[in-house]
């Protein structure tokens, strides 16, 4: 039976199993296809689930063709269960100008239920520091959001940042603390002025200083949508209750939660 409650919500699950094998190292989980998930979601009587797969096209790692099979799975199952069941994919941002791995016409095209726009590692130009990292990433997610109409959401906002400092070798140590809040406000604007969702990461939760993030995006007007991002089986799984009081703790709540 759907849950009722808007909290019991995921937009953000990868259907790994659909993935093809490449040169490039990718997580790969038998358990994750369309069909598991679909069925473990009506045993936890989600409220809405969004399942998906990257878009990576000129890779070669993430390619057209594995993201409409999965769209074309989920489409199939949407009659026959009791919750709000959704089709995906995510895109990469990938430049200062907002573009991102998939063109706009493609997306257009795919016609998605919705679409997640995610900073990952590609950064142009390799900041020096982390204040350029901080200015990069922040025009980054913003053009991204006026300059492409299929962005619904943005992913993970921040998170793969002690990923990536690590990858150019910016020794700082971070946390969300570290955002400067004008950041974290001119993004919840700029994303609230076109209908755009902040993605609440559940792995963040892990992460220092993400209520205070959270907060301050809610206090500037910004509107979310929760998220596990799970690529594996183990990480998919119910929302706790203590995260749901922190959630409204921060803020989030029926009038800026984001469930389709």
């Amino acid at each position: 039976m759907q849950s009722d409650n808007i909290f019991y919500s995921d937009l953000h699950i990868h259907a790994t199993q659909s993935r093809k094998q490449s040169d490039r190292k990718m997580t790969i989980d038998s358990l994750m296809n369309v069909e598991n998930i679909v069925k473990k979601a009506q045993e936890l009587g989600l409220h809405t689930v969004g399942i998906m797969e990257h878009v990576e096209p000129h890779s070669g790692r993430h390619p057209w063709s594995v993201a409409l099979h999965v769209k074309k799975l989920v489409n199939q199952l949407k009659s026959q269960v009791d919750f709000k069941l959704i089709s995906g994919c995510e895109a990469s941002i990938i430049d200062l100008n907002g573009g991102l791995s998939a063109s706009i016409e493609d997306l257009k095209a795919a016609n998605f239920d919705y679409v997640i726009a995610s900073v990952h590692s590609s950064l142009p130009p390799t900041p020096k520091s982390i204040d350029e990292y901080h200015l990069l990433v922040i025009e980054m997610m913003k053009s991204a959001i006026t300059h492409n109409p299929y962005i619904d959401i943005i992913g993970h906002p921040w998170r793969d940042t002690p990923k990536i400092l690590k990858s150019i070798e910016i020794k700082t140590p971070w946390s969300f603390d570290l955002i400067p809040e004008k950041d974290i406000k001119e993004l919840a604007m700029t994303a609230k002025n076109s209908g755009v969702a902040l993605e609440i990461s559940r792995p963040c939760f892990e992460m220092a200083g993400y209520s205070r993030f959270l907060g301050i995006a809610a206090d500037a007007g910004g509107i979310f949508s929760i998220g596990s991002d799970a690529h594996q089986w183990d990480r998919f799984n119910f929302i706790s209750q203590d995260e749901i009081k922190m959630l409204k703790y921060a803020g989030i709540n029926s009038n800026n939660l984001k469930v389709w």
